[in-house]
């Protein structure tokens, strides 16, 4: 995709990462409950209310699938959705997961999965996103680097030098901040 299919007059979002932003602990086996952060469906909200879509993003699925039925995948991200909308509508534009299996070593053999921007590129071809207002909210540098890839903002998530914030609606705050799109640029 070419820096000029990328910017155009789709539709801001923010893409949050299921494992590393989302969830408080990634769930270890099929049919455990997933355990939201704290304040993420006040930080989903937020964004919502602000005109962003909101695109869940599933890197880990493959990997998940190498344990799980193609069934108990499906079952935990309808579970997931419920939990988000169990207080309102947040505005969930999408779920996109990574279908691989990882490759021998472990390793992704896809272009799906952080630090690559597959997944960023194709909500953004499905949904009519604009990469150039969208943000990536994720754990690890690996976020910023696919952030950057695609062409849009990122906030990571953690603890250290490479993250922003350990907290999902501090996220949520700091792209506000910055950035409305409804009015444009706020700050840079």
């Amino acid at each position: 995709m070419s820096k000029r299919d990328r910017s155009g007059t789709g539709r801001p979002a923010v893409f949050i990462d299921e494992d590393s932003a989302l969830l408080s602990t990634a769930p270890e086996h099929a049919g455990s409950r997933p355990l939201l952060r704290p304040h993420a469906q006040a930080a989903l909200f937020a964004l919502a209310a602000h005109g962003y879509s909101l695109v869940l993003l599933s890197s880990q699925a493959g990997a998940r699938l190498a344990r799980w039925s193609a069934r108990e995948l499906a079952q935990h991200q309808q579970q997931l959705l419920g939990l988000i909308e169990d207080e309102g509508e947040a505005g969930v534009t999408a779920v996109l997961s990574c279908p691989h299996l990882p490759g021998p070593t472990g390793k992704p053999r896809c272009d799906c999965q952080l630090p690559r921007a597959g997944l960023l590129f194709e909500a953004a071809r499905r949904h009519d996103l604009d990469l150039d207002r969208c943000w990536l909210i994720a754990s690890g540098k690996r976020a910023r680097r696919a952030a950057r890839t695609a062409g849009c903002r990122s906030v990571v998530l953690g603890v250290g030098r490479h993250a922003d914030t350990d907290d999902l609606l501090q996220a949520a705050k700091k792209i506000l901040r910055k950035h409305d799109p409804v009015q444009g640029m706020v700050s840079a």
